[in-house]
């Protein structure tokens, strides 16, 4: 899909004031926002116009952005929650600063209630004022960049307030046929398709040292206390253990060099589970990266068992550091 990519600038504040805020509504500036608000406000207001790019960002990426000096916030609300927001980011130069606007937009529900254009126009007011508000040299100008993925007023919004274009170009990026929608966007799982989630935990060994404790059949008890809870007995090539769930069997995949420890589990109903867990190297050691399966679970009983691996995970890494 071809993308057209806009870039806008102001180089003088507005001549007019923004308007008034209505009743309804107010507009709180935040600053030293969280990682966790900030995901929040992107999943929100992106998920309907494919904003995807810092969908995977570790919190160390959104961390380090949001400490920018002057970083700003203006987060719109209306009946007790967030309906849309302005993200402001200083760029300091030699003699003078830019403030870029970072992330703009409304919520879903907001859209077609006049609140895009009055939002914009206190996001730009606070941007010249930043200057002075944040010890920052004075400012020259506000900039900003929208796409043709934005919503189909971004344009036309910015233009209404000032802005004047100033370059663009296009891509051809990897996007889906479809946005992903809020709710996916903010983590939340669809109906109907059974999630899966990779937990992992850093072990200080070697990938050798992790494997060939986890393989030992008898060190099971020790750290997988939601499967097993009394010494592993064997039948042939299964191991069977005594569960919170009843007795079950265990199967490992055999020895290797490749750090899997993928197992079968058979419950007592006879049903069978592949267990994906991988032994990989990490600059710190290694790392084990075990795959939970949603399969017929409710999403709490699937977060209790996530909760539950990520225990077990979390024993292993500490008999593997005490023993090595």
């Amino acid at each position: 899909m071809q993308v057209t990519i806009t870039s806008l600038e102001m180089l003088a504040p507005p001549a007019a004031m923004p308007r008034a805020v209505p009743a309804d509504v107010r507009i709180d500036r935040a600053v030293d926002v969280s990682p966790e608000f900030a995901r929040y406000l992107y999943g929100l207001v992106g998920g309907p116009w494919h904003w995807t790019d810092r969908l995977g960002w570790a919190r160390e990426q959104w961390a380090e952005e949001l400490a920018v000096p002057g970083t700003e916030f203006l987060v719109l609300v209306g009946d007790g929650q967030p309906l849309g927001y302005v993200h402001l980011q200083p760029q300091p130069r030699e003699v003078d600063a830019q403030v870029e606007v970072r992330y703009f937009g409304l919520a879903e529900d907001a859209i077609g209630r006049g609140l895009g254009g009055l939002l914009l126009e206190h996001g730009v007011a606070a941007a010249w004022t930043m200057g002075e508000r944040f010890s920052l040299a004075p400012i020259t100008r506000v900039w900003v960049h929208t796409c043709s993925l934005d919503g189909p007023a971004a344009l036309a919004n910015y233009r209404a307030r000032g802005f004047v274009e100033c370059g663009t170009e296009t891509e051809e990026p990897v996007v889906a046929d479809a946005p992903l929608g809020s709710w996916r966007s903010l983590g939340g799982p669809v109906a109907g398709r059974p999630e899966s989630r990779h937990l992992s935990e850093i072990v200080h060994a070697s990938p050798r040292a992790v494997w060939n404790f986890a393989s030992d059949p008898d060190n099971l008890p020790r750290w997988a206390a939601g499967l097993a809870q009394a010494p592993v007995r064997r039948r042939g090539e299964q191991l069977v253990v005594d569960s919170p769930m009843g007795e079950v069997t265990v199967e490992f995949v055999g020895a290797n060099d490749l750090g899997v420890l993928d197992h079968v589990v058979t419950l007592p109903s006879g049903e069978a589970a592949l267990n994906p867990l991988r032994v990989l190297e990490h600059p710190a050691g290694a790392e084990l990266v075990f795959t939970v399966r949603q399969r017929d679970m409710t999403v709490a009983e699937f977060d209790r068992d996530c909760a539950a691996v990520a225990a077990d995970l979390a024993r292993l890494r500490t008999l593997v550091e005490s023993s090595d």
